[in-house]
């Protein structure tokens, strides 16, 4: 019986859905058309290059440029990859993340907002910013008109801390090699 219910409750839900995905004709024979948005388009400009599964950067080159140890556990999707060292929530992290269609100037402003010490950078030849939170965690994005890529690497609680230069050299060798390697 519960099951008959809990079916019911899904045909009708999906029901209600469809009839709401409908068509844009308005009542009975009339063709008014639905209102479309006005809202701006979120990126001017081309689409950027193919950057490759993580940025086109090994795990091998990822623990290289930090001086974070391996193994590391790698997570991987369509959009970027993370790499955890240690404990989750208090381990080192490094993230990297390819932002299709969206301006990098929202992200940085929003470093600015949160009161990270934001400054530009050029990496291969492009634009972007770097984005500091003290001696620990470091952002690294790179612009590419319509498009953009951010690097961030943070030194958790279970890590002796960055390597010589800093964690922004690490970030920034790591978003180098993204941009050298784009396609």
């Amino acid at each position: 019986m519960r099951r008959q219910l809990w079916f019911g409750a899904l045909a009708g839900s999906l029901a209600l859905i469809v009839a709401g995905c409908g068509g844009s004709a308005g009542p009975a024979g009339s063709e008014s058309p639905m209102p479309t948005s006005s809202a701006p388009r979120a990126a001017a400009g081309p689409a950027g290059p193919h950057l490759g599964q993580c940025g086109s950067v090994t795990d091998a080159e990822v623990a290289a440029a930090t001086g974070m140890p391996q193994p590391m556990r790698a997570v991987r999707d369509t959009v970027g990859c993370q790499w955890d060292v240690g404990t989750l929530g208090v381990g080192s992290h490094v993230s990297f993340t390819w932002y299709r269609g969206s301006p990098i100037g929202r992200e940085r402003a929003i470093d600015n907002a949160v009161g990270r010490d934001v400054s530009d950078v050029t990496i291969g030849g492009r634009p972007g910013f770097s984005s500091r939170i003290g001696p620990s965690l470091c952002e690294v994005g790179v612009d590419y008109g319509a498009d953009f890529f951010l690097w961030s690497v943070d030194y958790g609680a279970d890590t002796a801390g960055p390597p010589e230069g800093g964690v922004c050299d690490a970030a920034t060798s790591l978003a180098a090699m993204t941009a050298e390697r784009a396609q």
